[in-house]
């Protein structure tokens, strides 16, 4: 499988997007997905259906499994086809998968962790706000409300820093790509996407349309 693994809020999605117009087929079905895989795991364990508004206000979606279809992926148990599509892992649990099953890894970064870290804590502090609005009693965001910028800053470094060491222990091929890069100049690196995934010149205007440019 080709892994797509960052930290959050780096353009792991957007990465997952850019993959699929390219023509490269996902793993699961999870532009379909609603909520981020937290609300998915709530949903699941409590049989319910949380209406978190991100179909409006995030309509490309946030291209992400379940965390039990990670867990699946990690233990070999998953029952779908995985080689040659891609996945995103926003977790630290990637670096337990089965090396043998993994054909390369795009590390979706940001020069400026800081900005990382504040739209993370924009992101928590949002899914606190639901949580109250629905009148949710327990739940994976009661954590937040302690949760500062520096905090998850700090997160972010350690895990960059662990997928870091994963990839200079590891053999299968793996490039970085830069948020900053992709939303200002996107062309060369879809274009090195084309050849880092050995695919055959494919077309790239639609990906590159698919970039808000910033």
């Amino acid at each position: 499988m080709i892994i797509v693994a960052g930290a959050g809020r780096c353009g792991t999605s957007l990465m997952m997007q850019t993959l699929k117009l390219l023509g490269i087929p996902l793993v699961g079905n999870p532009e379909a997905r609603d909520n981020h895989c937290l609300w998915q795991m709530y949903e699941r364990e409590n049989n319910t259906i949380v209406d978190t508004g991100e179909r409006t206000e995030n309509t490309k979606g946030y291209y992400e499994l379940s965390l039990q279809e990670l867990n699946e992926l990690i233990d070999g148990t998953y029952k779908e086809e995985t080689q040659g599509r891609a996945v995103k892992f926003n977790t630290d649990q990637v670096v337990a998968i089965d090396n043998d099953c993994v054909e390369a890894v795009i590390f979706c970064r940001r020069r400026s962790m800081f900005d990382q870290a504040q739209s993370m804590k924009k992101l928590s502090d949002k899914d606190l706000r639901i949580k109250n609005k629905l009148n949710i009693e327990e739940c994976f965001a009661d954590i937040y409300s302690a949760v500062k910028t520096e905090d998850w800053l700090t997160y972010m470094i350690m895990h960059n820093n662990m997928i870091e060491r994963w990839l200079r222990a590891s053999t299968f091929k793996s490039m970085t790509v830069w948020f900053e890069d992709m939303v200002s100049d996107p062309e060369p690196i879809i274009q090195h996407l084309g050849d880092f995934l050995e695919l055959d010149n494919p077309d790239i205007s639609e990906a590159l349309k698919n970039v808000d440019i910033r």
